[in-house]
């Protein structure tokens, strides 16, 4: 009989056991739970919402600053040289002594190597003395002008890059190397810039100097090359955000330079990396970090240019100005004497 009792109390106690798993919740529990499930959805949702906007917002400022930037018309590869104490001359040799094929590949449109000068009349001062270039400026740079950086990427990837850096040998680069070690200060610093309102004459004004019956240039390692063309560069430091306003001065100018002889070619230069992120490329060249923008023009000579600028300062070939507030500073100008000229037949 107790056996019996003992056996119905354990069932009763199993079966209320069960009943508290199984049975519905307590209504206020319920409605708790599902008000904290209802709060997590929410804000799950609020949270994607959020992240959705700021893509949208991010979005739609790039689709805005790409909109306001001016198109690329040009992309020009730079690389900049310091040269050791009277070693300008071997430098401008060894250029001359290089195989390249750069005129017969789609996409080029120019290329010279430029030497510094100093002897400018705006470089001119009071006293009669020259202006000293900032520190680190270079003397020598390289400038080849392409169609687009597609052009520039299928070159330097492709034969005709290894055939102008020693042939693609291991002898040969280490000759190129050894022959830069001679002649160099500090290893070259390359800077690359999307051209920008990019001019051109179809008949060039240039003269090719010096030259073989091929074409080639005669360089005795001893005095300097002829000059074939001029270049004149004005950089600038444009405050960051200011891009797109900067740009539009220039857009909106008057531009006659088609109009002046010895005009051969003009683009405005956009830095294609943030200069201040290794701008310079190199300590020796540090003076020229934060340059993110430049004008560069060709004419065929010196006197082509100051002619022209002296005509602009009058008035009748208007420059763009009011562009004090957007800059970091004032503008730096540079010129160039350009040998080892090479064109398309299109020219720049």
């Amino acid at each position: 009989m107790k056996l019996l009792l003992f056996s119905l109390f354990a069932l009763l106690a199993l079966l209320a056991v069960s009943h508290a798993f199984t049975a519905p919740m307590p209504a206020v529990l319920r409605h708790s739970q599902k008000a904290t499930s209802v709060r997590r959805s929410l804000l799950c949702s609020s949270r994607r919402m959020q992240s959705l906007s700021m893509t949208a917002a991010k979005e739609t400022k790039e689709e805005s600053d790409t909109m306001q930037r001016l198109p690329v018309q040009r992309y020009v590869a730079c690389n900049r040289f310091l040269v050791r104490e009277g070693a300008g001359p071997k430098f401008e040799k060894r250029w001359a002594e290089r195989k390249s094929s750069l005129a017969s590949l789609a996409g080029f449109k120019f290329f010279t190597l430029l030497r510094r000068c100093d002897d400018m009349p705006d470089m001119q001062q009071d006293d009669g003395s020259l202006k000293r270039y900032p520190e680190g400026t270079p003397d020598y740079m390289s400038m080849t002008w392409w169609q687009n950086k597609k052009n520039f990427n299928s070159w330097r990837t492709g034969p005709a890059f290894k055939e102008a850096h020693g042939g693609g040998s291991i002898g040969g680069f280490l000759s190129a190397i050894v022959g830069s070690l001679m002649v160099l200060k500090t290893a070259p610093a390359p800077s690359m810039w999307e051209g920008l309102l990019a001019e051109s004459v179809a008949s060039s004004p240039i003269s090719l100097k010096a030259r073989d019956a091929d074409g080639k240039a005669q360089a005795d390692g001893s005095t300097p090359l002829p000059a074939e063309c001029f270049v004149a560069m004005n950089r600038f430091r444009v405050k960051e955000g200011k891009e797109a306003e900067f740009e539009a001065v220039f857009e909106n100018r008057e531009s006659s330079l088609k109009d002046f002889e010895g005009f051969a070619g003009f683009t405005l230069l956009r830095s294609s990396a943030i200069a201040s992120k290794g701008g310079g490329g190199s300590e020796a060249f540090a003076g020229e970090n934060g340059l993110n923008y430049s004008t560069c023009s060709i004419w065929d000579c010196k006197e082509s240019w100051i002619k022209w600028f002296k005509d602009s300062r009058k008035g009748s070939s208007s420059s763009p100005g009011g562009m004090k507030d957007l800059l970091n500073g004032p503008p730096s100008p540079v010129f160039w004497d350009g040998v080892l000229v090479l064109e398309s037949e299109d020219g720049a």
